[in-house]
């Protein structure tokens, strides 16, 4: 996914931003989805199977935000 930029972001199936999404969630990578968001926030508006996964994404790092920082 690394290989992608804006320019061909759109290149990208649902498929391809749904899985980088989840192995970003999966691996704790947070910059890496932070970046992937960067390159669909334009897409987002016409794409909702790609929404649920972005969403899922954040709510695992504010979840475990929300742990480390009770301790």
């Amino acid at each position: 996914f690394d290989t992608f930029n804006e320019k061909n972001i759109n290149e990208c199936s649902n498929w391809t931003i749904i899985q980088a999404l989840k192995a970003c969630t999966q691996t704790s990578d947070v910059q890496r989805g932070l970046k992937i968001h960067h390159l669909i926030s334009s897409r987002l508006k016409h794409d909702p199977y790609v929404l649920p996964s972005l969403i899922h994404f954040y709510s695992k790092f504010i979840e475990k935000y929300k742990k480390e920082s009770n301790h």
